[in-house]
């Protein structure tokens, strides 16, 4: 999503080594919508004809950020290429905390 590197924190772990420690697997983004668009964007919201208050899914990077079928998720958004938007999509809240990271 962010098509490049990232600096990532954990704190759960202590940092015994002074070394900067590179890592190649994958880490989920967790945010609000509106800090994800602070951070990376530009980026578009996209409105349903029925809903004006709260997106379908945000455009960034060259991608949408959605909510997959609940089956497919495990409560996670998923950024990708294309958009593939499930019938019963749930609106975003610009505010809400979510994690973006689900594989499809």
């Amino acid at each position: 999503m962010v098509q490049g590197p990232v600096l990532a924190f954990d704190v759960l772990k202590p940092y015994n080594n002074h070394q900067a420690v590179q890592r190649t697997r994958p880490f989920d983004v967790r945010a609000s919508l509106e800090d994800v668009l602070d951070t990376w964007g530009p980026g578009q919201l996209i409105f349903g004809p029925k809903h004006v208050k709260f997106p379908l899914t945000n455009k960034i990077s060259g991608g949408y950020i959605y909510y997959p079928s609940s089956h497919v998720s495990n409560g996670k958004y998923h950024w990708d290429h294309s958009l593939k938007l499930p019938t019963a999509s749930p609106l975003l809240d610009l505010r809400k905390e979510i994690v973006i990271g689900s594989l499809i």
